[in-house]
């Protein structure tokens, strides 16, 4: 029942930990806790390569300002087209033998970097739209819990992807999240990554990690990848 126990707080912390990097609203807010989550999470990684990327990732939140985050989020996930790199903050940790802009007396030109939006909405992996019936059967899987969406503090519907997040560290953390047993909680908990979670978390795992152009979402993705390669082993 311990280790039990101790698995569910584990997987608690990673949902949180991710939960914060895919929901606008909490982007700016986390710097501390994020430094906080990945001092934890880098003693045991779940792969030796991680453990590289925790490490890069600590020092770039260390290092950045929250508007250098926010900035990769709104470029990765909310605007659908080419933009310039990154700031020139972000690049000096992406990279450090950066040359300064000027050279000659004239400035260098960034280069623009393809910046295709990846979505984050379960309908649009599933049916090709936003707010299809997968947002309906999302929220007949929410029902079954004492989890609901706080409308005033967050823009997104149920099938966001990090709205999900929340969701499963509530009900891996907090029984009293579902109304039913352990063994029930287990089953939807199982339910919700394998019908909504799985389908879009994959892709946009995959997506990110082939975004070289970024500095934080690129090593998110490859986080996020081990982590959901471990819970569909757990899942399934």
């Amino acid at each position: 029942m311990q280790e039990a126990n101790a698995l569910h707080q584990a997987r608690a912390l990673y949902y949180d930990f991710f939960a914060g990097f895919f929901l606008y609203e909490l982007v700016a807010t986390r710097k501390n806790l994020f430094l906080q989550q990945i001092d934890i999470l880098s003693t045991s990684p779940i792969n030796e390569s991680d453990g590289e990327y925790f490490a890069m990732l600590r020092a770039y939140v260390a290092k950045a300002d929250s508007s250098d985050v926010l900035r990769e989020y709104t470029h990765t996930f909310n605007l659908p087209f080419s933009a310039s790199s990154v700031s020139p903050s972000t690049q000096e940790i992406h990279t450090e033998d950066t040359e300064q802009a000027t050279q000659k007396g004239k400035k260098s030109k960034k280069p623009k970097i393809p910046n295709p939006q990846i979505f984050l909405y379960l309908s649009h992996y599933l049916e090709g739209c936003l707010n299809g019936e997968s947002l309906l059967k999302v929220r007949t899987l929410v029902k079954k819990t004492h989890f609901r969406l706080n409308e005033q503090n967050f823009k997104e519907s149920e099938e966001h992807f990090g709205f999900l997040l929340l969701l499963m560290r509530h009900l891996l953390q907090d029984p009293k999240t579902l109304a039913g047993d352990e063994a029930e909680r287990d089953r939807l908990i199982q339910e919700i990554f394998t019908q909504a979670i799985a389908p879009m978390g994959l892709a946009i795992a995959e997506a990110l990690a082939k975004r070289e152009d970024l500095v934080c979402y690129h090593l998110v993705g490859l986080l996020l990848g081990s982590f959901l390669a471990l819970e569909g082993h757990i899942n399934s």
